[in-house]
């Protein structure tokens, strides 16, 4: 039996012990207030019956985004991107995030864009999974703009899209790595990035590297083009609580430890952040470890996932019912 396997027996062994409390619901509303907030068109996850979509609930990529831990991974990725000169002009030039007036509810917004796109191209059915990369690769399709040296840009540039996928997947994989009670190993992490590619590919990004070797390889290759721009401490502000209610501000300094603790060491050399002591990472490691577990445990999981099981188990009880009758 693989780790994967397991994983996903004690997986199974947990979801059963879990129980609806007020604290699991007062977490599920947060989720659905901060991660759900813009949900792309035509997207939800219980039917058609049976479909298991592009992965299926054995995958690797189904395991890793089933658990909170995925989430932190996502900041991550965030702070590599924005160290892409070209991506970050485009993200302040044409993200929502960066236009007069946007606020705090435009950040949730975002976020929830981009977890709706996520949750719909993991779990959802074949027809949700591409409808929502067709949404999102015109979107693309529609943002261009020139850099202060004269050179255009576009984000459906092959290159972009792969120095995204790359910190994408490596954020996340960091985190499950760091902060799952049960984290996959190396062979089925290297699964992780296949599927991952997978996505990346369906958006238009080509040459991708499929395991975690070849991504900090090909870091390796990038990291020379990289630096700390306007644009790119732009891309950051907000998700560093400047439009942070005051109430809501005091979250922030471990959110930003935590992204800032999942970097890989050349992102941290490039932005001159502080190497913590031994002692101090392996404190703050341990306690947001058993905080995202507990967060987990109490919400049960995410709702994207608890339907795609149900919707994919469908198949399973048709077939042990034919064959019985």
């Amino acid at each position: 039996m693989t780790q994967l396997a397991m994983n996903g027996r004690i997986a199974s062994v947990a979801a059963r012990g879990m129980r609806a409390t007020p604290l699991a619901h007062a977490l599920d509303t947060f989720l659905n207030k901060a991660l759900r907030a813009d949900v792309l068109p035509g997207v939800q996850f219980t039917g058609p019956s049976g479909d298991p979509g592009w992965f299926g609930p054995d995958s690797a990529i189904w395991y890793v985004h089933s658990h909170l831990s995925a989430g932190l991974g996502g900041f991550a990725g965030l702070w590599m991107e924005a160290s892409h000169p070209v991506l970050a002009r485009a993200l302040t030039e044409n993200s929502m995030l960066y236009r007069r007036g946007a606020d705090w509810r435009t950040s949730l917004d975002r976020l929830g864009q981009s977890a709706s796109f996520t949750n719909a191209v993991t779990f959802g059915s074949v027809e949700v999974a591409e409808g929502a990369s067709k949404i999102v690769r015109n979107m693309h399709r529609r943002v261009s703009g020139t850099m202060p040296d004269g050179r255009r840009y576009a984000a459906d540039d092959p290159d972009l899209l792969r120095f995204a996928y790359s910190n994408l997947s490596y954020g996340i994989a960091t985190a499950h790595r760091r902060y799952h009670p049960a984290p996959l190993n190396d062979d089925d992490l290297d699964r992780f990035f296949a599927d991952w590619a997978v996505i990346a590919a369906a958006l238009g990004a080509v040459d991708l590297p499929t395991t975690r070797r070849g991504v900090e390889d090909y870091f390796k290759d990038t990291v020379p083009a990289l630096a700390v721009t306007d644009d790119g401490l732009r891309v950051l502000a907000p998700f560093e609580g400047a439009r942070a209610r005051r109430q809501a501000r005091a979250m922030w300094a471990p959110i930003q430890w935590i992204g800032a603790d999942l970097l890989p060491d050349w992102a941290r050399r490039l932005y001159r952040y502080p190497q913590s002591s031994v002692l101090a990472q392996r404190a703050g490691r341990a306690a947001v470890k058993t905080a995202i577990i507990a967060a987990h445990d109490a919400v049960g999981g995410s709702a994207e996932h608890r339907q795609a099981s149900a919707r994919v188990a469908v198949a399973s009880h048709e077939s042990v019912a034919t064959y019985g009758s």
